[in-house]
């Protein structure tokens, strides 16, 4: 058996207690060290549960504001759109009667509203010859014609008393209508004869023609 020296225990005694008490730090600190990493862990975790939590409040918070602001905003867009399109209407039909050179004529009332109803039945009367010539019924269309925009239809349509209010230029242009629509009606009833459309057409396009200057040039009022 080995015993040590009294001095050497002297001097090596201090150094053994020394490093006991470092061992002793170091494995506490590594327990602490343990214990403080388990605790951040178990924090940890306990965030990562709650983090989807407040995430998705926040989520949900910011969906219903924005949801919100939007309803406002699109409100309030429609609402300035109503306006917009209200004054653009109102400008615009303020800068076609300002830019309408058309001369004005007067009717009373009454004439103006029967007028206005003829103008109608005109138009529907082309439309109705159209249908005619494209069906190969060409007697029809030259019926149509004569019927209500020819010559034989200034007493349907009471031209004698609604010529006393229009310009002279305007009469001019309402009697080569039913003179070029009484002559329409003629070749349209060649055409059943010769199956040639073409002088029809020709003899149509002078119609309108005459309908296209009457409302270029004048308007009622």
């Amino acid at each position: 058996m080995f015993f040590a020296d009294e001095p050497i225990l002297r001097v090596t005694a201090p150094l053994l207690r020394h490093w006991h008490r470092e061992e002793e730090s170091a494995e506490s600190h590594d327990c602490n060290h343990t214990l403080q990493l388990a605790n951040a862990d178990t924090l940890t975790r306990r965030l990562a549960r709650r983090a989807p939590l407040a995430r998705n409040s926040r989520i949900e918070t910011m969906r219903k504001l924005l949801l919100a602001a939007t309803s406002a905003g699109l409100g309030l867009l429609v609402v300035g759109v109503g306006v917009a399109q209200q004054h653009t209407h109102h400008r615009d039909h303020q800068a076609a009667s300002a830019s309408d050179t058309r001369q004005l004529v007067h009717f009373p009332d009454q004439l103006r509203e029967h007028t206005l109803a003829n103008m109608r039945d005109h138009l529907l009367a082309l439309q109705e010859i159209q249908e005619a010539l494209a069906q190969k019924r060409e007697d029809k269309a030259a019926r149509i014609a004569e019927k209500r925009l020819g010559l034989s239809s200034l007493t349907l349509h009471g031209a004698h008393e609604v010529a006393k209010y229009m310009p002279p230029g305007m009469q001019d242009i309402g009697s080569e209508m039913h003179r070029s629509a009484s002559r329409f009606a003629l070749e349209a009833q060649n055409a059943g004869v010769t199956g040639d459309l073409r002088p029809a057409l020709d003899a149509l396009s002078k119609v309108t023609a005459q309908c296209v200057g009457c409302h270029a040039g004048y308007r009622l009022k």
